[in-house]
């Protein structure tokens, strides 16, 4: 009887857990994707609510506002999509942290480019994402990124911190080292 009882309780557990482990990943899904809409939508503003709290507030909403929408004037943003989502990795003091692979895709419009600074361009691009070509005064980039999903206490939602290991001394300020470590990064 003692045996049935714990492993009743085992199973329960385990069943507990891993649906938890199911709701976070959708629930992160669920978040991303609406950052990805309204960046494909265009509307920044929106979009920049769903980014870290801290990251904003160190470079500030209305600079980053005003880099989208130069940016917009010449490129826009095509298909997004997540590849993975990894387990949930707790801290105590910074919150909860997920890594997200995803694939973007982004048109540059080049028309008013000279041919030289067209292919410095595309070179330079193709360095910062690895896949992009010049079609018809358009450069196409497809490129493979990943992501923090944060959440903490003191907001809503899974916010997104975009990862590159150029911003690792910036993101460093409010991703714990524990949570580079844990994602080899």
């Amino acid at each position: 009887m003692k045996n049935t009882r714990f492993t009743t309780l085992l199973i329960f557990l385990l069943f507990s857990v891993s649906m938890k482990g199911q709701s976070q990943e959708e629930a992160i899904k669920k978040d991303i994707k609406t950052y990805f809409d309204l960046l494909q939508e265009e509307k920044i503003s929106e979009a920049l609510d769903w980014v870290h709290p801290d990251l904003i507030g160190m470079i500030g909403k209305e600079m980053f506002l005003a880099q989208y929408k130069e940016m917009l004037k010449q490129a826009s943003f095509g298909a997004m999509e997540i590849k993975t989502v990894s387990e949930v990795y707790s801290t105590e003091e910074k919150g909860d942290f997920a890594l997200v692979n995803y694939k973007f895709a982004m048109d540059y419009d080049v028309s008013t480019m000279e041919d030289q600074a067209k292919q410095i361009f595309l070179s330079s691009l193709k360095s910062q994402f690895g896949d992009a070509t010049l079609e018809d005064n358009v450069v196409k980039v497809q490129a493979d990124r990943e992501m923090f999903a944060v959440a903490r206490a003191d907001y809503e939602g899974w916010r997104i911190l975009d990862y590159d290991k150029g911003m690792k001394m910036i993101l460093s300020s409010f991703v714990p080292e524990e949570v580079f470590t844990h994602f080899n990064k």
